[in-house]
């Protein structure tokens, strides 16, 4: 009798044991089950993607330039940098779309982009300059200080295409052609925009002589055309300094973009 006692406890655990067996297979996670010596689970990683806008100045990369990033899902994200010496801001970004404004004190620009995972972003801004020389200016120095206040305006005609001017040179000791403007009368500055006046002097260097001048910002408040000759008011936007100057210049940009993908 004890000899089947016995082999019935043995039967008895032996079924115990299969029944833990099979619970702890069913259980515990295929890695815990796992031998050492297997080799380990490759993981496949995604990449995120990125944004890469650059701004370019007539073909020269423009540093220092206000960037605006935002999400267009999650409104409260809002990034403002600057473009770095290469006119470039680079950055990871989650899949989707995203707002981008260019921010600069003499243009800017509203667009919208994709993100994609493992892709680049790449957004091309460029900014084309336009200068428009003057043949004739006038305007009132109300306080007789060589300059033109905010409250005066001044009116300008500009050089038909292509048609040489003839200036004053002032320290120069003769007189002095410059190009004509270049540019086609249909491309003058239009009613309300903004443009900048360049007051332009010559001065020697100890070599040659230099021209230079501010740019100060300015409102077309009207303008007209005919016989290839345009003629602007403006109103400028701060204190005009025209004492000593050559000539002047009106000075218009223009920015627009493009856009390309590429892998990581």
């Amino acid at each position: 009798m004890r000899g089947t006692h016995d082999r019935v406890v043995k039967v008895g655990l032996a079924v115990a044991l299969l029944i833990l067996g099979f619970i702890v297979a069913t259980t515990l996670p295929p890695s815990f089950l796992e031998e050492e010596s297997a080799a380990p689970v490759q993981q496949t990683l995604v990449a995120p993607g990125y944004l890469l806008v650059t701004v370019a100045l007539d073909g020269v990369p423009l540093g220092r330039v206000i960037v605006g990033i935002s999400q267009f899902v999650f409104r409260g994200l809002h990034l403002t940098l600057g473009t770095n010496q290469t006119g470039q801001v680079e950055l990871p970004l989650a899949a989707g779309q995203y707002g981008v404004s260019i921010n600069d004190p003499r243009f800017s620009l509203a667009t919208s982009v994709s993100v994609f995972w493992g892709n680049v972003t790449r957004l091309q801004v460029s900014v084309n300059r336009t200068t428009f020389n003057a043949i004739f200016a006038e305007a009132q120095d109300s306080t007789s200080a060589g300059e033109i206040e905010p409250w005066n305006q001044l009116f300008v005609e500009i050089a038909p295409a292509g048609v040489p001017i003839l200036i004053g040179s002032g320290g120069l000791g003769g007189m002095v052609f410059i190009n004509g403007g270049g540019q086609t009368v249909p491309s003058i500055p239009r009613f309300g925009t903004d443009v900048f006046v360049q007051p332009v002097t010559y001065r020697y260097n100890g070599t040659t002589y230099v021209a230079s001048g501010q740019e100060v910002p300015a409102t077309v408040i009207s303008q007209s055309e005919g016989s290839g000759v345009a003629w602007l008011t403006l109103q400028p936007l701060q204190i005009l300094e025209i004492s000593g100057a050559n000539y002047l210049v009106v000075v218009s940009y223009e920015a627009g973009s493009s856009v390309s993908y590429s892998n990581v």
